[in-house]
């Protein structure tokens, strides 16, 4: 498995299943598009699993377009694929079920509705995950920017609610937590929920986080001891670099996926795939993931150099200005603009432009005479 599948680009909301050798996935899009793969690396759009949308979803949901945010989980004989219905930013929702008994693109059972959510209610019914205890019972994670993470029993016969809804995560004072996953190792449940705002490209700032707990009922609390429903949570994806707002996560195995927006690419969504690994203390790591950077804005001492070769020490202040009398600067993103007080310039002021690189360790523009510059943090 590599780390970045890069090349699989508009996808949102990936979630895995791996049967008989075969990596299938499914994700937001038109009809939930369907891919597979052999390998977990090279992959193949298969279709849409819905050519045509069950006429329930208009009836219980008007105004919806498509469904979203799918599960993929076994039970009961049959392969079932939870999925949301609903429109932005509504609690007027639901959770549809479609089942098959194999995984592909074909034969596709409509099963209805199994849970929804009106005005008013705790929760917002979308963003569906299903846990399967050992002796078989499906239980039902659900919840997005409403009062937090919600959990329920199904009846492994008829897939409908068989408790009432109980709340296992939230963050009191922001309702911005969604799409539960919840898995189980070594005697522990652990519930990944995304915080924060997605779908905003490079300017998303969503994460994923984990708690866990004893009993899939939770308390969850995360590895610093703070319950999941005071707001807690350890991260494990963050916006680094190039991939920003990676979230609405899944675990499959040793698999861990969720997409995330490229900053190289205009912040097209796009499938972060990566492998698991456990730490002695038992919680989740990205294998080989990357280190934060050292640094996180220009505030420091740079060599700046001009193309002839010239070089001088040069500090950029917290407060905005330089270590060069009557220096400022301010930044724009990865653009940085220094200005230098000079009587014989045009309005006083000579503008250098310069672009940072991605982790702040260098830069590189020109001034208003034309002329090359480089940088080089030294500290």
């Amino acid at each position: 498995m590599k780390e970045l599948s890069g090349d699989i680009q508009h996808v949102h909301d990936p979630v895995l299943a791996i049967s008989r050798g075969k990596w299938h996935l499914f994700s937001t899009g038109t009809g939930i598009p369907y891919r597979t793969s052999d390998d977990g690396i090279n992959w193949k759009y298969v279709r849409e699993i819905f050519t045509t949308l069950p006429a329930w979803h208009k009836e219980v949901v008007p105004g919806t377009r498509n469904p979203w945010a799918p599960d993929i989980s076994f039970w009961g004989g049959r392969w079932r694929l939870t999925y949301s219905v609903s429109t932005f930013g509504s609690q007027r929702s639901a959770i549809g079920m479609a089942s098959n008994e194999k995984l592909g693109g074909e034969g596709w059972r409509d099963d209805g509705p199994i849970f929804t959510s009106q005005r008013g209610d705790p929760y917002n019914a979308i963003d569906p995950n299903i846990f399967l205890e050992k002796d078989g019972t499906p239980w039902l994670s659900f919840g997005s920017f409403w009062q937090g993470i919600f959990l329920l029993k199904l009846d492994p016969k008829t897939g409908k609610p068989a408790s009432e809804p109980k709340c296992i995560a939230a963050r009191p004072g922001s309702t911005a937590i969604e799409a539960p996953f919840i898995t189980k190792r070594g005697g522990w449940y652990y519930l990944f929920v995304s915080h924060d705002f997605c779908c905003r490209g490079v300017n998303s700032t969503y994460k994923s986080v984990v708690g866990r707990s004893k009993k899939l009922d939770g308390p969850y609390t995360d590895r610093e001891g703070k319950p999941l429903l005071l707001g807690g949570g350890t991260i494990v994806t963050q916006s680094l670099g190039r991939w920003r707002g990676p979230g609405h996560c899944a675990v499959v195995g040793e698999a861990f996926l969720c997409h995330a927006y490229d900053a190289d690419s205009n912040g097209v969504p796009t499938l972060f795939m990566a492998a698991l690994r456990w730490d002695s203390k038992g919680w989740p790591v990205l294998k080989d993931a990357a280190k934060p950077p050292k640094w996180t804005d220009p505030i420091g001492a740079w060599e700046h150099t001009l193309e002839s070769g010239t070089a001088s020490m040069l500090t950029f202040k917290a407060d905005g200005t330089t270590s060069a009398p009557g220096g400022t600067w301010s930044r724009d993103g990865l653009t940085l603009t220094v200005r230098w007080p000079d009587e014989k310039a045009p309005g006083g002021t000579w503008q250098d432009k310069l672009t940072l690189a991605q982790d702040f360790a260098t830069y590189q523009g020109t001034n208003q005479q034309g002329q090359a510059l480089r940088g080089r943090r030294v500290a």
